[in-house]
C-alpha cells in the first residue's frame, strides 16, 4: 500500500482566547508564499488592527492512501508561537488604547485583567489583548464589562513581530525570525 503524506499549516490565535480564530493555510498550492502569510495576518484577521494578538503556527502532516483513504489524524510536527503588534507595547500604549476606545458618556472604561501583577513595571514592555466589537460574541452594544482586556508583562520567551512578520522583541532584527522561515520551508514530508 502506498502512503502519501500531505503538509498543511494551521494558524491558530491563542490570545485572546475568546476570539477562537483558526485558519488552515494549505501549502499544496504553489501560490502560497511568505507574503500570503503576511497578508493573512495583516488583512484578514481584523482583531490585529485593534490590539496585539498571540498566534501559534503549526505544521501538520496527514497521511492518505493512493486511493484517497485518510489514515488517522494529522500530526503536529513543528510549531512557532508569536505575538503580532504594531510596536512593542508598554503600559502607556494600553492607557492610550483605553482612552481612545471608551465612550465619553457615562459608561465606565473597559475592564483590564492584569496577570503577574508583581512583575509590572511601567518601563518594561507588556502584552495586552482582548475581544473587540466585531467578534461575533462581543457585539458593539455589549456592555464593556463583557469585553475585558488582559495584560501581562512580556517575557524573554515571547517573540513579538510586526504585521510584516519582522521581529521587534526581544531583539529588534527588522526581519522575520529564522525559526519562522525554517518552519515555512518544511513543505514536504518524506516516508522512509
Amino acid at each position: 500500500m502506498e502512503i502519501i503524506p500531505s503538509v498543511n499549516f494551521v494558524l491558530k490565535m491563542t490570545e485572546p482566547v475568546e476570539y477562537k480564530y483558526r485558519e488552515n493555510l494549505n501549502m499544496k498550492y504553489p501560490d502560497f508564499t511568505f507574503a500570503t502569510l503576511q497578508s493573512e495576518i495583516a488583512n484578514c484577521i481584523g482583531l490585529v488592527r485593534k490590539v496585539p494578538c498571540a498566534f501559534d503556527l503549526m505544521r501538520k502532516v496527514s497521511f492518505r492512501t493512493a486511493d484517497y483513504h485518510k489514515l488517522g489524524e494529522a500530526i503536529t510536527t513543528d510549531n512557532f508561537k508569536f505575538i503580532i503588534a504594531d510596536k512593542v507595547p508598554y503600559l502607556s500604549d494600553l492607557q492610550k488604547y483605553l482612552l481612545d476606545n471608551f465612550s465619553k458618556g457615562t459608561e465606565p472604561c473597559q475592564d483590564v485583567h492584569f496577570k503577574n501583577m508583581a512583575q509590572f513595571d511601567e518601563s518594561k514592555p507588556i502584552f495586552f489583548t482582548g475581544p473587540y466589537e466585531y467578534n461575533g460574541s462581543f457585539l458593539p452594544d455589549a456592555p464593556l464589562d463583557k469585553r475585558p482586556l488582559t495584560a501581562r508583562p512580556l517575557t524573554s520567551k515571547d517573540i513579538v513581530l510586526d504585521k510584516k512578520l519582522n521581529q521587534i522583541w526581544p531583539v529588534t532584527t527588522n526581519k522575520p525570525p529564522k525559526e519562522l522561515i525554517v518552519l515555512l520551508a518544511k513543505t514536504k514530508e518524506e516516508i522512509r
